[in-house]
């Protein structure tokens, strides 16, 4: 899970203390606490976009 760190009350992570905006990817027991507790929101990752054409579509006929 990925999370941001929306307070600056010592979260520890990676064994270092770490400020507000500080971006981690932990697991999933440990994202859901710090989330519960307040201290962390989930990070939604965007789903691909399935319209877009990859760039080898894109390569010009010889």
């Amino acid at each position: 899970m990925k999370i941001i760190l929306t307070d600056d009350r010592g979260v520890w992570l990676d064994g270092k203390e770490r400020k507000a905006g500080h971006e981690a990817s932990v697991s999933e027991d440990v994202g859901a606490a710090l989330v519960k507790a307040g201290l962390a929101k989930k990070v939604e990752t965007p789903l691909l976009d399935r319209n877009k054409k990859s760039r080898s579509s894109k390569a010009k006929d010889i």
